[in-house]
């Protein structure tokens, strides 16, 4: 398996986009189903997204850090 950040951010992971209303307002979530508990929020779509590719570099290299195996995307045929 591979030790490198760039090595996990070409793969396809899955990523899933809602909208949510609550007693905080209106904001978007962006979350990577195949990792659990990594999502991020943001005011509008694309900063929700960006704020997921932040989440998602910061959760990688914690993993790889620490020796914990990186969940691998589910392959989709």
């Amino acid at each position: 398996m591979a030790d490198d950040l760039q090595f996990y951010r070409a793969l396809p992971y899955k990523r899933v986009l809602s909208r949510v209303s609550d007693e905080s307002g209106d904001y978007w979530v962006c979350r990577f189903p195949e990792i659990p508990g990594l999502f991020a929020e943001g005011d509008t779509r694309p900063a929700a997204v960006h704020n997921a590719f932040e989440a998602f570099d910061d959760t990688i290299s914690v993993l790889l850090e620490i020796g914990h195996e990186v969940p691998m995307p589910r392959r989709v045929s």
